[in-house]
């Protein structure tokens, strides 16, 4: 915006329509200060009047042709400022738009006029009254708007909002882990480690083959004693054979003797037996097998659960660790959008931002409150006389090229709310209009039937000579964007 424009002061002091809905023409030259009331009864021109003034300064929105009066073909409007600018606009029933601004003392065309009314009005068409009736909210979402942070809160909003649904879901895993872990039974009489089956099984196959050799050596022993037996029995026998076989003796004294000689050696080698060694309980061993068997798998099993109950106990604590780095990232960002709105430059002192995640209880909201506050207090619990003080600040503040507010609802203000926004605006230099249902014709500018019945405001200050310039548009075209 080039400072050839000086909109930091620019002030209405006219404003014209022709064939805007009721209106014929219309022509109002308003206080460069203060608040101009625009009165009337209901339908008689009031909001046509601000039409006027919102269509032509702001063309980039939407305008019905129902604007148009009835009968004609378009509606022009026409706004001219207290430093020479004219912004004038057709609006033609075929859909076609006009936009032209033009310096009235030295017709200078400013080449790029939607641009300079954006510059001009970049916070235009705030109402303090329609601000005070939002809710908490909408209050911040709208403030939020003319605050310059030094975060991007709708993104760290947005992170805290997914962070906070991760942190449920992790909350929720770890309960789930840790319920499950605490379903896990292990018994902490048992020891770690099982004993050794297979260290006892060759034990036992050991003492079996041990038992073997001994039975064998029995069987053998026992099978050697039978023939010492049938021995012994059969000297006995030829003993008695030789009283009645005596003829025979000759024959059977080389045999008897050898049987003496091998009974001899039978009967030392029986003596020089030493005693045999008492047979392992198989059984005992058997049943410490079996008991070694049924530990060893109790203790396996309490091992697989002990590993379950270890690794759903590590990730029910991986599970909470996680919960809690993401509520100390939320707790981080908070700090951060904390921080933040104590750093921004907000359009009054005190005003400020408070997001409420948390009810008076303690307990988490599920969805967080948005409020504006004002030395702490939120707005909305304000008196009336501060909303309306701290409202009109806030728009003051929004726009500061173009010092203009419209009130469209000034009737919800009461004779001390009017005084307030008089004395704000003679004190920052701006102009007010407020839409006022009054059919006295005793109050600001009078309206009745589409037409100016009685003008009650005071003279408006004289506009500041400007030099006579004579020059086309073309040479002194203005180049401000």
């Amino acid at each position: 915006m080039s400072k050839k424009n000086e909109q930091q002061t620019q002030h209405i002091v006219r404003v014209k329509g022709e064939n805007y809905k009721r209106f014929k023409v219309i022509e109002i030259r308003p206080n460069r200060h203060g608040v101009t009331q625009i009165s009337g009864g209901n339908g008689q021109g009031k909001t046509t009047f601000f039409d006027i003034i919102t269509t032509t300064l702001a063309p980039g929105k939407s305008t019905r042709k129902s604007i148009i009066r009835q009968g004609d073909r378009k509606a022009v409007g026409e706004v001219e400022f207290d430093t020479g600018y004219i912004v004038n606009r057709e609006i033609h029933e075929s859909g076609y738009d006009a936009l032209s601004i033009v310096h009235k003392a030295t017709n200078t065309v400013v080449a790029n006029p939607m641009q300079w009314l954006q510059d001009l009005s970049a916070g235009y068409g705030f109402d303090p009254l329609e601000f005070m009736r939002l809710k908490g909210e909408d209050q911040f979402n709208q403030i939020k708007g003319l605050v310059k942070l030094d975060i991007d809160l709708a993104d760290y909003e947005q992170r805290n909002l997914d962070d906070r649904a991760k942190q449920t879901r992790l909350n929720d895993d770890a309960k789930r882990l840790a319920a499950q872990r605490d379903g896990v039974i292990v018994d902490r009489n048992l020891p770690a480690q099982p004993p050794d089956v297979e260290k006892l099984l060759a034990d036992a196959r050991e003492a079996s083959q041990y038992n073997a050799e001994i039975q064998e050596e029995q069987r053998d022993r026992a099978a050697y004693e039978n023939t010492v037996r049938e021995a012994a029995e059969e000297y006995t026998s030829n003993e008695d054979r030789l009283v009645k076989l005596y003829a025979e003796i000759a024959l059977l004294e080389s045999a008897q003797k050898k049987g003496d000689e091998a009974l001899k050696a039978g009967r030392a080698r029986m003596e020089s037996w030493k005693p045999l060694p008492e047979l392992k309980d198989r059984a005992e061993l058997d049943a410490k097998v079996a008991q070694a068997i049924s530990e060893r798998d109790r203790i396996t099993s309490n091992n697989h659960r002990r590993e379950q109950y270890d690794r759903l106990d590590r990730e029910a604590t991986q599970a909470k660790d996680q919960h809690e780095a993401v509520k100390n990232a939320i707790r981080a960002r908070k700090l951060a959008i904390a921080k933040a709105f104590e750093t921004a430059k907000f359009p009054i002192d005190g005003l400020s931002f408070e997001i409420e995640e948390e009810s008076p209880d303690g307990r988490m909201l599920k969805n967080a409150r948005k409020v504006v506050t004002y030395h702490g207090v939120p707005l909305e619990e304000c008196s009336s006389a501060e909303q309306i003080r701290i409202s009109t600040a806030i728009g003051m503040s929004a726009n500061p090229n173009m010092k203009v507010l419209l009130i469209r609802e000034g009737s919800l203000l009461d004779a001390s709310g009017i005084d307030t926004l008089e004395q704000m605006a003679q004190e920052h230099g701006y102009q007010i209009f407020a839409e006022v249902v009054d059919e006295t014709g005793k109050v600001g500018i009078y309206l009745e039937d589409g037409e100016v019945k009685a003008i009650n405001n005071p003279e408006p200050e004289p506009a500041p000579a400007t030099p006579a310039k004579k020059a086309t548009p073309r040479k002194k075209k203005e180049t401000a964007k």
